[in-house]
């Protein structure tokens, strides 16, 4: 923006330096790395840290107002020198899956802590060094009981979709058989006033209509329960989506795309 080309007084951009220490790889290796602390820094961050330091440099400024410090030239200036590197023999590729499959085995036994150390036996490298314990992976647990949970209602939810699509088959279903032994039962009371079947073939025909209505009755009042425990899992709202046959491509695959991300990875 133009206006912060007008220095700090005019256009109000105030830069302030702010030396860090950045870890590319964020958490791995977190322990071998290490932290400079007041109280108990550890790891290669303790161990070299005059190597890594290097050496502060030296500016003279001049106050010219409160909180207000102008460069000067002087022959005591002197720039920053870089501090050394440490290379280690860590593999990152192998200290990840160390790490994932350390966390994986503590989470499944339930460990309060686990160790693990890796060495090229003919060089005496270094691959992998991994330490957990338990308040570092706690965070894993709980993201791992939320998977769980979202699971078992993606799972729920998907039953009760399919209950309630099988439900409705049903029905239908019943109804079409009802309706096809109400003709035959029509057709044979007229076979039997012309004499071609005799009362015993009637009652035969009767028997499986009312077989045939009583399975319809269950079916629609199964369906009831399916509806209600869909819309208990989903709500009124995809209830009505379902109805409108708009539920199967809105909703449902995407519940089996989640199932399926769930239990893949």
């Amino acid at each position: 923006m133009p206006i912060l080309k007008s220095g700090k007084n005019k256009g109000g951009l105030i830069a302030e330096q702010r030396p860090n220490r950045e870890k590319p790889f964020g958490l791995l290796a977190q322990r071998t790395v290490g932290v400079l602390r007041d109280v108990n820094p550890v790891g290669i961050e303790r161990a070299f840290n005059q190597t890594l330091s290097g050496v502060d440099g030296k500016h003279l400024k001049r106050k010219i107002a409160k909180g207000i410090w102008v460069p000067q030239d002087s022959e005591g200036n002197r720039l920053p020198r870089a501090g050394n590197n440490v290379v280690t023999t860590i593999n990152t590729d192998m200290q990840d899956v160390a790490e994932k499959a350390l966390e994986s085995t503590l989470l499944h036994h339930d460990a309060d802590w686990g160790c693990v150390v890796l060495m090229d036996v003919k060089t005496g490298e270094v691959k992998v060094i991994a330490n957990l314990k338990k308040q570092k992976y706690e965070y894993s647990i709980a993201k791992f009981r939320l998977q769980k949970i979202e699971q078992e209602i993606l799972l729920a939810a998907a039953q009760v979709h399919a209950d309630l699509l099988l439900s409705q088959k049903k029905v239908d279903i019943n109804r079409i058989n009802v309706d096809l032994l109400e003709r035959q039962v029509e057709t044979d009371s007229d076979r039997l006033e012309k004499g071609e079947i005799n009362l015993s073939d009637l009652a035969q025909s009767e028997a499986s209509l009312a077989g045939a209505e009583a399975k319809l009755i269950a079916a629609q009042n199964n369906i009831v329960s399916s509806k209600a425990n869909f819309e208990k899992i989903i709500s009124k709202k995809f209830l009505h989506l379902f109805w409108s046959k708009k539920f199967p491509f809105c909703i449902c695959k995407s519940i089996f795309f989640k199932i399926y991300c769930f239990i893949s990875f």
